[in-house]
């Protein structure tokens, strides 16, 4: 029997991210950008807004369309907390755990949402 090391979310190729309006959009936003490498953190917001995450496949695309290295644009997906790079409910609650949010009561708003939420 034989075991694939294959993600099992991204099994099929999926369907480019950026054709039709999401493409047109993105167009539009570099205008507003002054290098391709700067209209990243946009791109990859559009990423999330169209499928939900960012997976593989979709950093490879957007590094293709910005000119910009696979491995950077994963660098910045997984660096920061905000773009998910697995499937993710409808509602997504964060509670940022700093120490700053902590001396702000961060401890406390966690144990209320578990609380309430079961």
């Amino acid at each position: 029997m034989s075991h694939s090391n294959a993600n099992p979310l991204e099994a099929e190729t999926p369907a480019p991210v950026f054709t039709g309006e999401t493409l047109a959009r993105l167009e539009a936003l570099s205008s507003s950008y002054p290098t391709r490498q700067a209209l990243l953190l946009p791109a990859l917001w559009l990423v999330l807004e169209s499928r939900g995450w960012v997976s593989q496949a979709a950093m490879a695309e957007v590094a293709q369309l910005l000119g910009l290295t696979p491995a950077y644009v994963k660098g910045v997906v997984t660096f920061n907390t905000m773009y998910h790079t697995h499937p993710v409910g409808r509602h997504f609650i964060q509670v940022c755990t700093t120490s700053p949010c902590g001396l702000c009561g961060a401890e406390d708003t966690l144990q209320a949402i578990l609380r309430e939420s079961g």
